[in-house]
């Protein structure tokens, strides 16, 4: 969701997902002589809470002397930023929020100018698309705040991984919990396959009469030892077919179809593998989509792999599978798999991105191609938001490290 509200030159845009409610905000810069920050008040009607909200710094002048990683209150020493993400937001909630412009000094604070929005955060089981993210590393002092310097597993109660999960974990089980035997299947492809608690849950599914067959990477030492161990432990390994043929550097597919009666009816897919570091460490996402046509497509492209096939048969069949729309994408889910034999699909992707009016938001783990940068250089989006892992891609180039590095420090700089 995506409000906007203007009050006395004062302007607010927040975009609120599930956990969290992006705000950011701009005041004309003749009002902005002896600004001294904004307060952030933020009213529950959901859980009939109001107060404000709480950052890390304070004003040497009035700092009440807490210990180091204490909270402030916003309203005695204001945001001194033009933008503020709200991390303890909850899905499915409504909230106001009130910005509030201070001047004066830090001893005694007066308000300026202030303005107020309401938006509805989402819920994650969403329609026939359902979507988890998990708290991820970006939470890491949120996480030091609730649980001190411990390791997840030694926070009782599981109150830690289950603060990591943010419903991802949960639902990953209850997809599985919920099959029923005699009726329901579930193909697996994974990459890493080794989270231990998980793949219990899908042994039990196997007593119970669901039928399972797992496809996994097995290239490389890395994960191919860890999930065959993990594998052999939860009595698996008779459902499991190596993948080790196909020549690519690892073979990264991440998703469960789900049939019933022998027809496809859903998958589980995102970027999340099945380890305790992909689960509840890394910055992942989850997505199941509930749709017949879609879940065909994947279990079709489940079957390619099973089969283990070479390079050049893989990328054929592939395409064949999943083509790369003409223009823009037609109404509905289009999946496009890989591996391709060419970059007709990037260059796809870089033409819808290059036609953003509004937005365009996009995630990088390994650098950032040319094609994308060349779109954050020139698109005509008004707001333009990569995340990236790392500002460069694998190299043992030490020049072009520097160059990429200064490519994408450029882009930053930019409006």
């Amino acid at each position: 969701m995506r409000v906007t509200k203007t009050r006395d030159g004062l302007k607010v845009h927040a975009v609120a997902g599930t956990y969290v409610v992006l705000l950011g905000w701009t005041l004309p810069e003749s009002d902005c002589n002896g600004l001294l920050g904004f307060a952030l008040h933020r009213t529950d009607h959901t859980e009939d809470e109001a107060y404000y909200m709480e950052g890390m710094k304070a004003f040497a002048e009035t700092d009440p002397g807490f210990p180091a990683g204490s909270t402030y209150s916003t309203r005695s020493h204001p945001i001194q930023s033009f933008q503020w993400s709200d991390y303890t937001a909850k899905p499915g909630h409504k909230y106001t929020y009130r910005l509030t412009a201070l001047k004066g000094t830090p001893k005694q604070l007066t308000e300026f100018k202030s303005v107020q929005l309401t938006v509805d955060t989402e819920s994650p089981e969403n329609g026939d698309h359902d979507v988890y993210f998990n708290s991820g590393v970006a939470g890491s002092q949120a996480y030091v705040r609730r649980f001190g310097n411990k390791a997840p597993k030694d926070v009782p109660n599981n109150a830690a991984f289950d603060w990591l999960s943010r419903g991802a974990y949960e639902a990953m089980a209850a997809y599985v919990d919920s099959c029923e035997g005699g009726r329901d299947a579930l193909r697996i492809a994974a990459y890493e396959f080794r989270y231990p608690e998980f793949l219990a849950r899908v042994k039990t599914a196997v007593d119970r009469g669901v039928d399972v067959r797992i496809v996994h990477d097995c290239r490389k030492a890395f994960p191919r030892d860890e999930n065959k161990a993990a594998l052999a432990a939860a009595g698996l390994s008779g459902l499991a077919i190596e993948r080790k043929t196909y020549t690519s550097a690892i073979h990264h597919n991440k998703f469960i179809v789900r049939l019933r009666d022998d027809a496809p009816i859903a998958v589980w897919t995102g970027g999340m593998n099945i380890s305790e570091g992909g689960i509840f460490g890394q910055s992942n996402v989850a997505h199941v989509v509930e749709d017949a046509e879609v879940a065909r497509k994947f279990l079709d492209y489940w079957e390619i792999l099973s089969k283990d096939p070479a390079r050049a048969e893989t990328q054929a069949k592939v395409e064949a599978l999943t083509g790369v729309p003409t223009g823009k994408p037609p109404k509905g889910t289009t999946c496009i798999f890989s591996p391709r034999k060419t970059l007709a699909a990037l260059d796809w992707y870089a033409a819808r991105a290059m036609e953003a009016k509004e937005g365009l938001m996009m995630t990088f783990a390994f650098g950032m191609n040319a094609k994308f940068k060349d779109v954050y250089r020139n698109g005509q989006a008004k707001f333009r938001l990569a995340l990236m892992e790392k500002a460069t891609g694998p190299s043992d180039d030490p020049a072009r490290i520097v160059a990429e590095k200064a490519e994408i420090a450029a882009l930053r700089r930019m409006p």
